[in-house]
């Protein structure tokens, strides 16, 4: 948890207070609504944890799936904010898109693939199976969640 933080919270300071003004700005303009405000707040830090917030400069593969999970508790941890970050994604698939949960999921793997590989192509570090595996898992609870959360609305009304 310690080590999340010290990652995460410099990261924030940076992206959540761009995203977030431009987030309200399109909301304000009716640009769009409070939802799709939120998932362009999402995309905005999704993008700079991704790719802005590394300083790294050496590109390494690992194509060896749960090879993570195999190391440290470090790394469990690790995995486990994969999968936190993924699942907002899942969410807003299904609730502002309607997309089918086939296509939510494909499109949830085919966002983390193209992670994997940009940052590769970039020299950002280590691009890993485990994170397209956590990722795209990610996706799904984000996914199930908001099939439940539609589902319980339409009990609600009727």
């Amino acid at each position: 948890m310690i080590r999340l933080l010290k990652l995460t919270l410099p990261m924030l300071l940076y992206s959540v207070p761009i995203s977030l003004i431009l987030s309200i700005i399109l909301v304000k303009l009716k640009k769009t609504d409070f939802l799709h405000g939120l998932f362009y707040f999402y995309i905005i830090n999704v993008i700079y944890i991704c790719f802005f917030a590394r300083h790294t400069s050496y590109r390494r593969i690992d194509l060896m799936p749960f090879q993570t999970l195999q190391a440290s508790m470090n790394n469990i941890v690790y995995y486990l904010e994969n999968i936190i970050m993924f699942a907002p994604l899942g969410v807003f698939l299904i609730l502002l898109k309607q997309y089918s949960f086939k296509k939510s999921l494909l499109i949830c793997f085919v966002t983390s693939l193209s992670i994997e590989v940009l940052q590769y192509i970039f020299a950002l570090g280590l691009s890993q199976t485990d994170d397209v595996i956590a990722n795209t898992l990610g996706g799904l609870v984000g996914i199930v969640l908001a099939m439940g959360i539609k589902r319980f609305r339409y009990r609600r009304n009727d």
